[in-house]
């Protein structure tokens, strides 16, 4: 009887043993599971050193790329924060997914969609997201932990305000006393190291929002950035229009900004190192469109669609490469789920993973679209883009409708809008650019007898991809719609 207690005694702790051990290495094998790390830089276009541009102060970008991989044609959906990054996050057109405007002003996606939070946190990541999310309904965006945002959960690490001196446009320094974690770059780093501690059992996914170089634009904040550019070190973008009211010390201020954030992210890969976790982090850097600038964001020119794009795999695979085919923001949730091996692709996700294009196992695009519907909900003037080698079409189905219907006012505070308007109504319904002569798109030669093949060829994809993605705007009742819309805008506030 002894010895059958004692073999069955035996046979329980062996057992429990066992037990231990598949535990130990199921959470071994969790904790060597790839982690995610998505760096938003707030209205940050290719003012970017290792983009070619003379006068940016990125030395941490241009490691960054030089090191990882560069997509030197890297586009947005749209030029407007919640509908670029509602297709960051969903895979999807904001005319698919209906977050086609701001969404603290009221618009939305139409339904809850699959996103990078709900799939990974559904696969046991945790996620976090630091600084703005900006696109709802925010139950398709689950994170277990957010920070510092005006649209996130204000859970701060510390809750006390920062004290910052500021320089501000105009050169004077002043004190400010507000919650400037997104700002203030050790301060996000330490945030993102925060969260990474948090429940190391598992691996992570974290958005890491900066607001530089968005406005109102700092060109000092606590000592950041450590070289502070003026009006002699730099000159007006080439994209901007003859008659631009955009001042010398607003180009500065984003310079500086772009500046500032780049030693933000030296703060946040220093932190990775000093971690030892930046081998196992799949890290994308980029902006969430173009700048704040003249006819940059908020438009569908180059300026407004074209950012910079970085990205560090684990094990440092694709190391020091430079990518030259088309991609999109689209690209970056199928590209996770595919590093991560995670097959639950959203059936109507329209972006391409990045291992099978560079692996050859897909073939790179020959076209890439883009869209513009609205920023403030009354900025409204769709216009739908397409670009195949060197042409550019922009279709502007709005335009004639404002020149009919709009006349500015000769008394108005609204000055903005007005002129906002006038430019609306300036446009042609069609605008044909040849890149390679013109790339900051100032000759529309879409009535021009000679190019009247390349608008034809350019049209037919415009209206396949159109038909491919559902756009409602092919759509006479929704152009109706929006008609409408414009009109009472025009009534309301002239």
């Amino acid at each position: 009887m002894m010895k059958k207690l004692a073999t069955i005694f035996l046979a329980a702790i062996l057992l429990f043993s066992c037990k231990q051990e598949a535990e130990k290495k199921e959470t071994s094998e969790e904790n060597k599971k790839t982690n995610v790390l998505l760096i938003v830089a707030d209205d940050l276009g290719e003012e970017v050193g290792c983009y070619g541009d003379p006068f940016a102060i990125t030395p941490n970008m241009d490691k960054f790329a030089s090191e990882g991989l560069q997509f030197t044609n890297a586009y947005v959906t749209q030029a407007s924060c919640s509908p670029s990054r509602s297709s960051i996050l969903t895979g999807l057109y904001p005319h698919q997914n209906g977050q086609v405007g701001l969404s603290h002003l009221g618009i939305s996606m139409n339904k809850q969609y699959p996103s990078l939070f709900s799939i990974l946190k559904g696969n046991g990541y945790r996620t976090g997201i630091i600084g703005k999310l900006h696109v709802e309904p925010y139950a398709s965006f689950p994170y277990d932990y957010g920070m510092g945002g005006f649209d996130t959960n204000d859970v701060m690490l510390s809750k006390e305000q920062l004290t910052v001196n500021v320089i501000n446009e105009d050169g004077k320094e002043v004190v400010e006393k507000e919650k400037f974690t997104r700002f203030h770059m050790p301060a996000v780093a330490d945030s993102a190291s925060a969260f990474i501690d948090r429940g190391k059992e598992k691996p992570f996914f974290l958005m890491l929002n900066f607001l530089d170089p968005h406005r109102p634009f700092k060109n000092r904040i606590n000592g950041h950035p450590k070289k502070m550019l003026s009006a002699e070190d730099i000159e007006i973008p080439k994209y901007f229009s003859k008659d631009s009211d955009v001042s010398m010390e607003e180009v500065v201020g984003y310079y500086n900004g772009v500046t500032r954030f780049d030693e933000g992210l030296g703060y946040v890969l220093e932190m990775l190192d000093k971690k030892g976790i930046r081998d196992n982090t799949l890290i994308i850097v980029l902006g969430d469109h173009g700048a704040p600038l003249d006819r940059a964001k908020t438009t569908s020119y180059e300026a407004g669609l074209r950012i910079p794009m970085l990205v560090q795999f684990p094990d440092n695979k694709y190391s020091g490469m430079k990518n030259e085919t088309f991609v999109s923001t689209l690209d970056i949730l199928p590209t996770i789920l595919d590093q991560l091996n995670i097959n639950e692709l959203p059936k109507d996700a329209q972006g391409i993973s990045w291992l099978q294009l560079l692996d050859n196992k897909v073939k790179p695009r020959t076209y890439i679209a883009g869209e513009y519907t609205q920023h403030l909900p009354e900025h409204l003037f769709p216009q739908r883009t397409i670009r195949e080698g060197d042409f550019k079409l922009i279709y502007n189905p709005m335009a004639s409708f404002y020149k009919e219907n709009f006349k500015a006012p000769k008394n108005t505070t609204k000055y903005d809008l007005v002129k906002r308007y006038k430019e609306y109504a300036a446009y042609e319904t069609f605008e044909l650019y040849d890149l390679s002569k013109d790339p900051h798109e100032f000759n529309n030669i879409a009535e021009d007898p000679v190019y009247q093949n390349q608008l034809a060829s350019l049209t037919s994809i415009l209206k396949d991809w159109q038909r491919g993605t559902d756009d409602p705007l092919l759509k006479e009742s929704y152009q109706e719609e929006i008609k409408k819309e414009i009109k009472k805008y025009i009534d309301t506030n002239f």
